[in-house]
């Protein structure tokens, strides 16, 4: 369906628009050197590189209108095409980028798992037990990207890539017939420096532990905590019933719980802590291990043999 430029910017905060809003936009870049005629270029000052340096560049190749950073953007008030000036454009990414694809997230069971150990391997796990209970799954993860049966590495150099990449792949998820998508979330993805999982409509958060990492980018540890804990305020953006899932044997899961909308259903796992969920390890040796598990919906006995295969009773 085509799209203007007033149709994505519905989810952003614009400072100022010059120009016509009704300008059709035919594809979202952040990177002038992949603007085709049509475009909406999304201006973003990075370590190495300023794109608004590059804008006379993109408007060459044919970009409809611009997006621009009022703290680095210069340009007079006349421009050749249209241009929206944000508070933040990296932050607006996010946003335009929904919005553009047509906000797939909502289309999906969305489940974002943060955590500072662990993520990778339980975003694999959840959704192999997914598909194995007969849904139809996509995956993003550090490692992999899943979109039903097909399966390919994750190249991005991005444990979780940008804005529009995540969109994209979520609306190809959503034309291949999908109905779930796990995707690993990052602390820095998450942080509201970047905000690029804004616009996933997550249903379900799960938070596996946190630790002291990353601190270099975060600042200290309550930041990145705070962080972290923004994939389970991104429930709001839900239209329909959510689940905040944490680990009560971590002390900080409260802050998790905080975070989360108020409508939303919590639900506790944990081995040593009380919990809904409620685990016990049996036997655990180098060959297999033997787990029992108690919960609302029933109990169950989890065997894991060496071949890594698990099987359920």
């Amino acid at each position: 369906m085509p799209k203007t430029l007033a149709d994505l910017l519905s989810g952003v905060s614009v400072y100022h628009l010059i120009g016509d809003p009704a300008t059709p936009i035919s594809a979202l870049v952040y990177d002038s050197r992949r603007v085709t005629p049509g475009s909406l270029f999304v201006a973003i000052r990075g370590q190495h590189s300023d794109g608004h340096n590059f804008i006379p560049q993109a408007i060459a190749a044919g970009a409809a209108a611009v997006v621009v950073d009022q703290r680095y953007w210069h340009g007079a008030v006349s421009a050749e095409v249209p241009v929206v000036v944000v508070a933040d454009s990296r932050v607006a990414l996010a946003p335009l980028a929904a919005a553009f694809y047509e906000y797939p997230g909502q289309q999906l069971t969305t489940i974002g798992i943060t955590g500072t150990k662990g993520k990778s391997t339980t975003t694999d796990l959840t959704a192999q037990l997914l598909a194995a209970a007969g849904r139809t799954v996509g995956m993003i993860s550090t490692v992999d990207f899943q979109i039903g049966t097909r399966r390919w590495p994750n190249d991005t150099r991005q444990s979780t890539p940008e804005a529009p990449e995540v969109q994209a792949l979520l609306r190809e998820m959503v034309v291949a017939g999908c109905d779930t998508a796990v995707i690993e979330a990052t602390s820095h993805a998450l942080s509201p420096r970047w905000g690029r999982l804004v616009g996933c409509a997550f249903a379900v958060a799960v938070m596996l532990n946190i630790g002291h990492e990353h601190l270099d980018f975060h600042g200290t540890f309550e930041q990145y905590r705070a962080d972290k804990a923004q994939l389970f305020a991104l429930l709001a953006e839900r239209h329909g019933p959510t689940w905040a899932i944490v680990n009560a044997d971590d002390p900080h899961h409260g802050t998790f719980l905080a975070a989360a909308p108020s409508q939303t259903m919590r639900l506790r796992y944990a081995l040593h802590a009380p919990a809904d969920v409620q685990g016990q390890i049996v036997y655990s040796g180098p060959a297999s291990s033997r787990m029992r598990v108690h919960s609302p919906w029933g109990e169950i006995e989890v065997n894991r043999a060496a071949s890594r295969t698990f099987q359920c009773r």
